[in-house]
């Protein structure tokens, strides 16, 4: 999920290379890219000074900045990979300085996988694809790209990047001292104080820097130009990369926009309580639905009044893990559930029948109902690579401190909810977000990342009617600026809509040819949610 969150640590630089000599050894001889000078803002104009005409305006020399080498190398896979797939997974790792202006401080080792295209002569342009969280990853869920063969692969080739400090990339920001912690936020101060006695500059791991990664790829590997396929977070890395340079970015897809202007923590709340309604409006416009279970909204404020008053503990078969586990459920506990089963397509049909039953009394029974989403283990296992790399916490909370959580106004987030118990609960999320990012003391992202972009390279947006978190305001938002921008509403969809299969039929036909008008007949004959009666 993309849960949106912030972390905040000033270190100083290290002084010796991050990499460890053992991950430095087993890495062969590197590709050198040309050097890149990093780009910057040209200065503002300035006034000519006395004595000279406008004709003849002063000429000023630009500063020297720093040069770096961004360095390719093909290794064994980290991840386990099929041996019917060995030919078609091909593995490498980019490495670049931790910080481009001052290259000389270390340097961090991006995790790439390259998913060979079926076809025996691919396009040359590849799609790369850009994970959400942040902090997600993307190299080991590389198999559910080949299993169903996902179509984008019948003509081109795949590139997945465990984003800096995500997944397999080196150095890991994941947090172990997160595991079984009582106090999440005493867990994650600690894990940001290890990091910093490491010499790491947290603050380095930014949207900037890693669309400057993803630019530093393309080069490395050779491409004159490439797709970008981002969702969720990874459309604000797309879009970042956008602003930065768009050379050599033939198209984009925006599955789920999260653009940079938008007030993330403000609207979290607000967001969601939106959503929940639309899909009771939903209920309410099928007569089946509407007649079984009548007006939801009451029922849940009854649910969430009845568990603020008296939480309760239930047993639920947790789908992950395929065992029983034992879970207290409150208000937020509960709230937090609906919103994150909201993420789901499938798990949309069930959310009334969920609200009626844990409004009657059977919460067990309602929470069962919300469980297949995401399971109620929420604690890692340290043995299980899927669960240890599944959210690498500073990771995620750096970016989302830097850029959303240092410019959100509290009590504008407080005066934007109706006051409904289930908008509450959620706004409830804010104080511990808070928290977390003033432990965490990482430095506000310059206020430049916070604009619009704009630009005139053909664009796919895809948005989920009933998506919590990255709600289809925000891809129209992002629709204005971008002037060669489609945006297609998926109905009966939550977050991602591109996996499902209107999406994917989008996300296939805009890939093959992202200047000509889409056919958008599959969105048009999308079935309404078949809601779950029981």
């Amino acid at each position: 999920m993309a849960i949106l969150v912030v972390l905040a640590l000033v270190v100083a630089a290290c002084s010796q290379p991050w990499l460890p000599d053992d991950v430095i050894a087993d890495i062969p001889a590197p590709t050198t890219i040309p050097p890149v000078v990093p780009r910057a803002t040209p200065p503002p104009p300035t006034e000519p000074p006395a004595g000279t005409t406008p004709d003849a305006p002063p000429v000023t020399t630009p500063p020297e900045l720093p040069r770096y080498s961004a360095t390719w190398q093909t290794n064994d896979c980290p991840m386990d990979v099929f041996a019917d797939d060995v030919d078609r997974v091909q593995c490498g790792t980019l490495v670049v300085p931790v910080d481009r202006t001052r290259p000389d401080d270390g340097d961090v080792a991006l995790a790439v996988a390259i998913v060979k295209s079926a076809a025996a002569e691919p396009a040359s342009d590849p799609v790369v694809y850009l994970h959400g969280g942040p902090g997600g990853f993307a190299l080991l869920d590389h198999d559910t790209w080949l299993f169903p063969e996902h179509p984008l692969l019948a003509e081109r080739d795949l590139i997945l990047i465990d984003q800096r400090g995500s997944g397999y990339s080196v150095p890991s920001l994941n947090c172990p001292e997160a595991l079984d912690a009582v106090n999440l936020v005493r867990a994650l101060r600690r894990c940001r104080e290890r990091v910093a006695a490491d010499g790491l500059d947290v603050n380095r791991f930014s949207t900037a820097e890693i669309a400057a990664d993803v630019d530093d790829l393309r080069r490395a590997l050779g491409y004159a130009e490439w797709n970008l396929y981002g969702v969720s977070y990874g459309t604000r890395v797309a879009l970042t990369a956008l602003a930065q340079n768009d050379t050599g970015i033939r198209s984009v897809i925006l599955d789920s926009a999260y653009p940079p202007e938008v007030e993330a923590f403000e609207e979290q709340a607000v967001n969601g309580s939106a959503a929940l309604r639309s899909l009771f409006a939903a209920c309410a416009a099928q007569p089946a639905c509407a007649t079984r279970f009548g007006d939801l909204e009451p029922l849940l404020e009854i649910a969430l009044a009845e568990l603020r008053e008296q939480p309760v503990t239930v047993e639920v078969d947790d789908p992950f893990y395929g065992e029983v586990v034992e879970i207290d459920v409150d208000h937020l506990g509960l709230a937090g559930e609906l919103f994150g089963s909201m993420y789901s397509s499938t798990a949309l049909a069930s959310i009334p029948l969920a609200i009626g039953l844990i409004s009657s009394g059977d919460v067990e029974a309602g929470m069962q109902l919300l469980a297949p989403l995401d399971g109620y283990s929420s604690n890692r296992r340290q043995d299980d690579d899927y669960n240890e790399l599944f959210d690498a916490e500073l990771a995620h909370w750096v970016p989302e401190c830097r850029e959303e959580m240092a410019y959100t106004d509290t009590n504008a987030a407080a005066a934007a909810i109706d006051g409904s118990a289930y908008a509450s609960a959620l706004l409830a999320d804010l104080p511990f977000q808070r928290e977390v990012c003033t432990v965490l003391e990482v430095d506000p992202a310059d206020p430049s990342t916070q604009l619009p972009v704009v630009s005139d390279v053909p664009t796919l947006i895809l948005a989920g009617e009933f998506d919590p978190i990255t709600p289809p305001k925000w891809g129209f938002a992002a629709a204005d600026d971008l002037r060669e921008a489609e945006l297609v509403l998926i109905p009966s969809a939550g977050h991602a809509p591109s996996f499902d299969d209107c999406g994917t039929e989008l996300v296939e036909a805009f890939i093959a040819d992202p200047v000509s008008p889409l056919d958008l007949s599959c969105a048009d004959t999308v079935a309404p949610v078949d809601f779950d009666l029981g």
